[in-house]
């Protein structure tokens, strides 16, 4: 390296751009699976012993998230996380902005003999997505329509429902908007002087937000929200004085949900110019089944939706994992039903194509390249004249013409083995 041979100033440049200073301003987001704690909230976590005791311990269906949030906070010591919605979520709360959140029947009507068509106005706001929801029947009327998707965007919602099948008198109902939820309150001065714990007071233009506050060596610490009300623009958080009156009051400012709820635009919601997504593949399972089969394709698709074969429950597809195969069970031989082998419906010839993934003796998991559904009964036959009868069927979780696709990235085809684990990450830069 070179020196100097005289006194003077030696300008050197160091690339720190990969190194993350243990210091609380070196601020991070994570949104991921945890086994509790409250759901699309932001949460600032200062510590993995704080992760523990808010999102809980790692299991096999989240380690992936809580290891990558662990990691971070051990070079630093504040991160934000928000927990992702899932269907088996625990002590959670999960509210989007300007959703559906419910019905309430105003005439039950009468003749209906059949579940007529129910259906959600166009949301208010451009940009949100449409509710959906089903009537239930009980005596010929009306009696609950429970929402399946609430959508986003609504301020008022018109629920229009389908004339009875008979003579008799059209239902009628009405939607209730869960909208401007408080997600949290930050503390912006901890005051001091506070012997027992302030009275928190929450104003605004929405109703039902309560908190109550945390007291450590006489400052507040925490904040902690116990309803987060709905119908919030605005809102104002007030500490009452405490003690005996000496020191100075804290103060604290509302945190809301933005539109769509928090992670909708992370862009603009995060301030982020970068997203990175996480995924491992290990001991991958599909339907049940071990999936060793050679993987190729890696990509990102937008909103992909549940597979269905009733267009009333048509809804966004919000599971962890999910697949679009189907399960075909019955008497199988495994050396002649192998991975990668084309089938046929019912006829040898013309009958449309499928192809196995995965199969057992019991059953086989196989795609539809021709867009069939298969049904108990019929026959899968191959090129040899090799066949099974379909005894049951077990439909895929995600309809795979859904969606829009963001990214592909198209592999050389790779087995992993069944103790290799490997690590796929996307990162998109705007």
């Amino acid at each position: 390296m070179p020196f100097q041979l005289s006194p003077g100033v030696a300008v050197v440049e160091k690339d720190f751009t990969s190194i993350v200073p243990a210091v609380s301003t070196s601020i991070g987001g994570f949104a991921g699976t945890f086994q509790w704690g409250p759901i699309e909230a932001p949460t600032t976590v200062p510590s993995e012993n704080e992760l523990v005791r808010q999102f809980g311990k790692p299991v096999d269906g989240n380690a992936d998230s809580f290891f990558t949030a662990a990691n971070f906070l051990s070079y630093t010591n504040n991160l934000l996380v928000v927990r992702a919605d899932t269907a088996n979520a625990k002590n959670a709360v999960a509210q989007k902005s300007g959703s559906v959140s419910a019905t309430t029947i105003t005439q039950a009507g009468s003749g209906y003999t059949s579940v007529p068509t129910v259906t959600f106005a166009a949301p208010d706001i451009s940009g949100g997505t449409q509710a959906t929801g089903t009537a239930t029947i009980s005596g010929a009327g009306i009696t609950a329509i429970p929402v399946a998707d609430g959508g986003t965007g609504y301020t008022t919602a018109t629920v229009t429902i389908a004339a009875p099948d008979q003579s008799g008198d059209n239902a009628t109902a009405t939607a209730t908007i869960a909208a401007g939820v408080i997600t949290g309150i930050t503390i912006d001065v901890a005051g001091s002087g506070y012997t027992t714990a302030p009275t928190v007071t929450i104003t605004g233009d929405g109703t039902g937000a309560t908190a109550i506050a945390i007291v450590e060596d006489g400052k507040v610490k925490k904040i902690e929200m116990t309803n987060y009300g709905s119908g919030y623009r605005y809102a104002n958080v007030t500490i009452s004085t405490g003690g005996e009156g000496l020191g100075y009051a804290a103060t604290a400012r509302a945190v809301m949900t933005p539109f769509g709820g928090h992670g909708k635009d992370p862009i603009n919601g995060t301030y982020a110019r970068t997203l990175m997504f996480y995924t491992n593949i290990s001991k991958d399972k599909n339907q049940g089944f071990d999936v060793n089969n050679d993987f190729r394709q890696l990509g990102l698709i937008k909103n992909p939706r549940k597979y269905t074969v009733s267009a009333t429950d048509y809804a966004t597809f919000r599971e962890v994992l999910g697949s679009a195969c189907f399960v075909l069970t019955g008497s199988i031989n495994t050396s002649t039903f192998s991975a990668d082998k084309n089938l046929r419906l019912n006829n040898q010839n013309t009958g449309k194509l499928f192809r196995i993934v995965s199969s057992t003796t019991t059953g086989v998991l196989v795609q539809s390249l021709e867009n069939a559904i298969p049904t108990v009964g019929e026959v899968m036959i191959d090129s040899e004249g090799n066949q099974f009868t379909v005894g049951g069927v077990t439909n895929p979780t995600i309809d795979k013409y859904s969606g829009d696709i963001l990214f592909i990235d198209n592999k050389q085809a790779f087995t992993p083995t069944e103790d290799q684990t490997v690590t796929l990450r996307t990162v998109l830069k705007f």
